[in-house]
């Protein structure tokens, strides 16, 4: 066991294989990349299926909420030091308990939100049949990570493609005017008005920036960013990611409203047909493979790289750790992306995004609460945010749709009992 521990904490990333380009623009770019993607493309029909019109200013809600997050993560960090991202300082700050349920909320968010990602590349290139585009996307990412190929050499480079997409559909968006008044969903049906569906619309809206700890909370040392790059770049991600994002919707709702948009599964597709712009279609698929390939990458790489993490923990059995060896921890890679799979099949790409969303707001409650104890002693603003972020995240969270709350406290039950058990054998 010994020997293993010591290949665990000498295993390197398998996305750490060259240096990252450090300059400002980069960096930007791919924090956009992670923000622009399934939460721009699908995420706003099920915000507008809990709040109707009102989803827009749950989007500001959950961005505030998100800059919060950002602070905390990328100042605990840096002043934490040790691989394995957020799931290494919870378990150092918080103890082993609150790190299984954490660990258990991140790999069922993070597999639920490779699935949303895939399942919404399939309703845009393949609508007919997603289901099949979707995991064969999640094949070809996940021997991607297998390979170990670069993705920051050429991911960026993709993210100016993805927003010039999005700019030609709200130019088309608002050329034409409706051609008549949209629907109006009865009160209590989906895409209805309903200013009380606010924090639950403002916590589904969280998966729209879930994509930031990429750049503030890598998982190795390697592949950390200089704090003066971040301080930069990080207001510039967030500031563009809620502009796009509020655009975007804004346009949702001049052409489709909110009734329409509530039920649509590819709402910028449904969008071109209504704006009598659907030749555009095509161009919007290959945005959305643009956006979604190389943050599909990444998502499963995350699920790997948080069951390497809980590994280190001794939060896994010790059998687990046949699969992270000198050549890389490929089984660990097959196994996040049969994961993905499955739920993506099961799911579908709009509850396996609220899954998502809801796993990982509770997720980040325990990150800002273990930021907060890092921070005690440091600069004031990242402490405090680490603070609010908690309290907001949870409050979040228990806004949740009843099942998709249920689900997630059923996911963190489970991450600790099987945790104990595996402490007790082990």
């Amino acid at each position: 066991m010994g020997r293993v521990t010591q290949e665990l904490q000498q295993q390197p990333s398998a996305s750490s294989t060259g240096p990252l380009t450090r300059s400002i623009p980069t960096t930007v770019l791919l924090g956009l990349g992670g923000m622009v993607g399934a939460g721009v493309f699908l995420g706003p029909a099920p915000a507008a299926a809990l709040a109707g019109r009102w989803f827009l200013l749950a989007l500001v809600l959950t961005a505030l909420a998100t800059t919060c997050f950002v602070l905390a993560s990328a100042g605990a960090s840096a002043a934490h030091g040790e691989p394995g991202g957020s799931y290494t300082y919870i378990r150092d700050q918080l103890g082993p308990v609150p790190a299984r349920i954490a660990g258990a909320l991140a790999l069922a968010g993070r597999s639920a939100a490779a699935a949303a990602i895939a399942g919404t590349l399939g309703a845009y290139t393949a609508p007919n049949r997603p289901e099949v585009v979707a995991v064969a996307a999640i094949v070809l990412g996940v021997a991607f990570n297998v390979a170990k190929l670069r993705l920051r050499a050429w991911g960026w480079r993709l993210v100016p493609v993805v927003l010039a997409v999005l700019a030609v559909v709200v130019v088309a968006a608002f050329a034409l005017p409706p051609e008549g008044p949209p629907p109006v969903a009865q009160p209590g049906m989906p895409g209805a008005d309903n200013p009380r569906g606010l924090l639950a619309a403002a916590a589904v809206s969280f998966f729209h920036f879930a994509g930031f700890e990429r750049l503030t909370s890598p998982p190795s040392p390697a592949e950390r960013y200089p704090q003066r790059t971040l301080r930069i770049a990080l207001p510039i991600v967030m500031v563009a990611a809620v502009v796009t994002q509020l655009i975007v919707g804004a346009a949702l709702l001049y052409q489709l409203g909110a009734a329409r948009l509530a039920l649509s599964r590819a709402p910028l597709g449904d969008l071109l047909v209504a704006a009598d712009a659907a030749t555009l279609r095509p161009l919007v698929a290959v945005g959305a493979a643009a956006a979604m390939l190389p943050l599909l990458i990444v998502a499963l790489a995350a699920i790997r790289n948080t069951a390497v993490a809980a590994i280190r923990g001794r939060d896994v059995p010790v059998r687990a750790t046949v699969a992270v060896g000198r050549r890389g921890p490929w089984r660990l890679d097959v196994v996040s992306g049969g994961l993905a799979a499955a739920l993506t099949v099961t799911l579908g790409p709009v509850l396996a995004l609220q899954l998502a969303a809801s796993c990982l707001l509770f997720y980040y409650a325990f990150a800002s609460a273990a930021a907060r104890l890092i921070l005690q002693d440091g600069p004031v603003w990242p402490m405090r945010a680490a603070c609010v972020g908690m309290v907001v995240s949870v409050i979040l969270g228990m806004c949740a749709p009843v099942p998709l709350l249920i689900a997630t406290l059923g996911i963190a039950a489970i991450g600790a009992g099987a945790g104990a058990v595996i402490a007790r054998r082990w």
